[in-house]
Formats: C-alpha cells, sequence, structure tokens
C-alpha cells in the first residue's frame, strides 16, 4: 500500500492509503475530527464483500482438498481478519479514552500506528497494524525488543531503536526524513 503498482485496484489502494490517510493523519495529528474524516480511516463497505469474494477461490481449493469445513474456515478467517484490521486502525484514529488507553494491546497498536504515520520510517517500519508480530519477526518495527515486549509495548518509547530516521521539520513543519 505504500508503492505505485500499475494493477488499477492495487493503484487504487495505494492512492488511498499512502496519497490520501498518509496525508491527512501525520504522527503529531492521528485522530478524525468529524464525520467527513470517515473516508480516510475505514474501507468503505464495499470492501467487506471485495476480502470474502476474493477469499473464494481458495476456499474451494481447500474445501476440494481438504474438507469444506477447512474451506469454510478459510473464509470466516479472511473476512475475521478484515474486520479486526478495520476495528484496530479505528482505534488508532479515535479521541483518546480510557479504553484504547489503558486496553493491552490496543495502546500497543495506537503508538505502533502514529509511528508508522511519522514521514520518515512510515516506508519501512510499522507496516503491520493488527498484529505487530510479522514487523518484529521481520525486522521492520521500530522497536528494539523481544515479541512480547513489542506486542505488549503500550506506548513507551524506551525501547526504541537507535537507528531510526528522524524527521527534520521544515519552518512550515512539514517533515522530512534525515538519516541519523
Amino acid at each position: 500500500m505504500h508503492r505505485p503498482q500499475k494493477n488499477p485496484a492495487l493503484r487504487a489502494i495505494y492512492t488511498r492509503h499512502t496519497l490520501m490517510h498518509h496525508q491527512f493523519f501525520t504522527d503529531s495529528e492521528m485522530r478524525f475530527a468529524g464525520q467527513g474524516d470517515w473516508r480516510v480511516t475505514v474501507f468503505p463497505p464495499y470492501a467487506l464483500v471485495v476480502f470474502t469474494l476474493m477469499s473464494i477461490p481458495g476456499a474451494l481449493v481447500l474445501g476440494w482438498l481438504i474438507s469444506a469445513n477447512v474451506g469454510w474456515l478459510l473464509m470466516c478467517t479472511t473476512t475475521g481478519m478484515y474486520l479486526i484490521y478495520e476495528f484496530m486502525h479505528l482505534c488508532c484514529h479515535v479521541e483518546d479514552n480510557g479504553f484504547v488507553r489503558h486496553c493491552p494491546f490496543v495502546n500497543t497498536i495506537r503508538r505502533h500506528h502514529a509511528a508508522h504515520h511519522d514521514q520518515s520510517i512510515m516506508m519501512e517500519r510499522n507496516m503491520n497494524l493488527t498484529f505487530p508480530i510479522a514487523d518484529w519477526l521481520f525486522g521492520t518495527s521500530d522497536l528494539d525488543r523481544g515479541l512480547i515486549g513489542t506486542v505488549f509495548n503500550g506506548y513507551g518509547t524506551a525501547h526504541l531503536r537507535t537507528d531510526l530516521r528522524q524527521a527534520s521539520r521544515t519552518p512550515d513543519g512539514r517533515a522530512g526524513a534525515v538519516e541519523v
């Protein structure tokens, strides 16, 4: 979602995510302010149907190879992961409240996602919103700690990697990446 693609559908996802969402929300302002901001916070309602339909070919193959239950499980898992993603992403962009501040894992995702919106590291760090396990596994987390520490880090910044790019601010407040 961070690099332009030739495929029109993938190009539309890139445009919506990188050119709209990342320009609208920055690491210093992550909260949506009103009704109109929904369009850059969550996917349109038809996306749930699209994700469900995309899982049908794999479900049919697994249903034929293994069992119908495995095919249904794939469809339920794919759809469930999409819904979890949307919920967690919404939690990252709502006003601070008791739930998002103190709920373990949700507060981790909020810090993780805000760091991802930092223009200086967004192309290489904290790519996995829903579960930062993949970022830990592939070394793309902005944290320097083990799996459990990464997943349950909360808002803490004590374990930030020391080799991260830093954003330099222009006089008008815009960020530009510089190597440290």
